[in-house]
């Protein structure tokens, strides 16, 4: 389920403004919400809107919150994705299906520039609690042939395969990091750098490389 709380629009210039843009997590998740977008600029080209491929100017999305929940085996990002992709074979099928006098009137898009930037992130995991990361910027140019367009389905596919990397990619790291910490710790433990004798902590260590080779 996705909802708004604010949409602003100037039809002549073709600018736009939605605020307070969430997306429901999918059934089964603890958390209540996927993404959480405070502030949205969306720009459409005026004279497309006309003509057979709407062309988006650019959709800007900065200072976005998410939530990756791993429960399981079934990721919530990725099942999220997982559902759009169901839905854009469904159109796919259904398109098969239509005449040609119907097909030409679906929607089709062509967005020039996609901004996903300052994006926070919190993770929810069974293994390792909860923790928050920044997520790397997102930056797409010329999503969809100019001719030919995206369907809606299509397009959001496209645009979250690629936030969705990004985060996984953000949590991959992070998940290194700890398990990396954890055997720092235990080598700690072993050779006794806890203890206050530095220079005899930093003996065992290379010692215990030296063991290694």
């Amino acid at each position: 389920r996705v909802s708004v709380t604010g949409v602003e629009l100037e039809l002549t210039s073709g600018k736009g403004r939605i605020t307070g843009l969430t997306i429901d997590n999918p059934p089964g998740s603890s958390s209540p919400h996927a993404f959480k977008l405070t502030d949205m600029t969306v720009g459409v080209e005026p004279a497309s809107i006309a003509k057979p491929v709407i062309v988006i100017s650019e959709v800007i999305i900065k200072g976005a919150g998410l939530i990756a929940e791993q429960k399981g085996q079934n990721p919530n990002l990725s099942e999220l994705l997982a559902n759009i992709e169901k839905a854009t074979k469904k159109t796919a099928s259904e398109e098969t299906d239509k005449k040609p006098q119907e097909t030409d009137s679906d929607v089709r898009l062509h967005m020039k520039k996609f901004v996903f930037a300052g994006t926070q992130a919190q993770i929810i995991s069974e293994a390792k609690g909860e923790a928050s990361l920044n997520v790397p910027d997102v930056r797409r140019q010329n999503i969809g042939d100019p001719k030919t367009g995206l369907t809606p389905e299509q397009l959001a596919e496209a645009l979250l395969q690629a936030v969705v990397t990004e985060v996984e990619n953000a949590v991959a790291a992070y998940l290194a990091d700890l398990a990396m910490e954890a055997v720092e710790q235990k080598i700690r433990e072993k050779i006794g750098l806890d203890s206050k004798d530095g220079e005899e902590a930093e003996s065992g260590l290379k010692s215990l490389f030296k063991r290694g080779d």
